[in-house]
């Protein structure tokens, strides 16, 4: 499965090849966030990552939302699968990605371990943990 590890965002790699998709996180707003995530958001090619409530300080997943946000996390790691199987090139942003993993954590337990789980399964978590060191 080739998955291919990012510092942050880099939309740029989507105009290399027609099979590379990246992955970025979402807000179950779907709006708002830095330049990045809207141009990916809007991309074909981009692929959420439902990680937030919204992009506020604040706005981080929390434990009464976890029968919405695992579902919805499911879906989209079905996704991220089925590209990767149909011989796509995903593109994950590692520190994005730790940053919401620490927040979920905190606030939604139950949702950050359904979401390392998940990445166990495609290889990302341990990209993660090198991204932490």
């Amino acid at each position: 499965m080739p998955i291919l590890s990012l510092h942050s965002y880099d939309v740029s790699l989507l105009h290399l090849n027609e099979t590379v998709y990246h992955v970025f996180v979402n807000a179950v707003t779907d709006r708002g966030g830095e330049r990045h995530v809207v141009a990916l958001r809007q991309h074909e090619r981009g692929i959420p990552l439902t990680l937030r409530e919204n992009y506020s300080e604040n706005g981080y997943l929390l434990q009464t939302t976890e029968s919405r946000d695992v579902p919805l996390l499911e879906k989209e790691f079905q996704l991220i699968s089925k590209r990767l199987m149909a011989g796509g090139i995903v593109c994950v942003p590692i520190y994005p990605l730790t940053d919401e993993l620490s927040n979920l954590e905190k606030h939604s337990p139950k949702t950050a371990g359904y979401l390392r789980k998940r990445m166990e399964g495609l290889q990302i978590k341990s990209l993660l943990e090198s991204g932490r060191r």
